[in-house]
């Protein structure tokens, strides 16, 4: 089992996070994983497209942000093998969170064109994560969108109160932010009369991401503490 302290830079997490998100087959190795400890060979052989570098390098990650352990082997298995921890285990049930989203993103057109159209890369290429996992590594990426995201209420607000609550940001960060969250359809914006201040509100699929940020927040902050017993049974 690995020693590592009670508690780890929040920054890990969230790289744990960006990285899982990243790939389909990452977030099948997490569900694999879910279902009690395995061989990093059997995990190589019942995810297609998974190599062994690759998935080396993210058990590596997933081990060092305390959501992954190494278990003793069992009689008949020579090699290693990894199981998650309470943390990872918290984490696999909120990546069931991004089929919702996915659910949300289909259901609005403009939407899905917009983050589609950001999630390819060069050359045009297919994606390789879903809009909802696309969508939620941009947030992830965007510090002073997460802050304003674990800020806001269902209430309408104003530029003038979140700078005023938010005042520790620069107020250009957070311009930009904001600016963010409205072009990914986070946000709705109105204007109620000519010259009045702009009012902004969540919308359906900015409480969505809202729900996954404040969770794995709270899951960031929480102590790794110690790895199930291998003969747990995983649901």
């Amino acid at each position: 089992m690995t020693t590592r302290p009670d508690h780890l830079p929040q920054t890990l997490l969230w790289g744990a996070v960006d990285m899982i998100l990243r790939h389909r087959r990452y977030g099948l190795v997490m569900r694999r994983l879910g279902q009690g400890p395995r061989e990093r060979a059997e995990l190589s052989r019942r995810i297609p497209g998974m190599t062994a570098f690759g998935l080396l390098q993210l058990l590596r990650v997933l081990e060092q942000t305390g959501l992954v352990d190494s278990v003793e082997p069992v009689p008949g298995c020579s090699g290693k093998r990894h199981g998650l921890t309470p943390r990872g285990h918290g984490l696999n049930t909120l990546l069931d969170v991004v089929r919702g989203i996915d659910a949300v993103i289909a259901s609005s057109p403009r939407a899905t064109v917009r983050v589609m159209a950001r999630q390819r890369g060069p050359g045009n290429r297919k994606p390789v994560a879903t809009a909802g996992a696309s969508l939620l590594r941009k947030v992830i990426r965007h510090r002073g969108a997460r802050e304003i995201l674990l800020w806001i209420t269902l209430d309408p607000f104003t530029w003038e109160t979140l700078r005023a609550d938010l005042r520790r940001r620069h107020p250009a960060c957070l311009r930009d932010a904001l600016r963010f969250l409205v072009r990914c359809r986070l946000l709705s914006q109105t204007r109620v009369r000519p010259g009045h201040p702009c009012r902004y509100r969540i919308t359906e699929l900015g409480m969505h991401i809202q729900g996954f940020i404040e969770q794995t927040t709270d899951l960031a902050r929480a102590p790794v503490g110690e790895t199930f017993p291998e003969e747990t049974t995983f649901l």
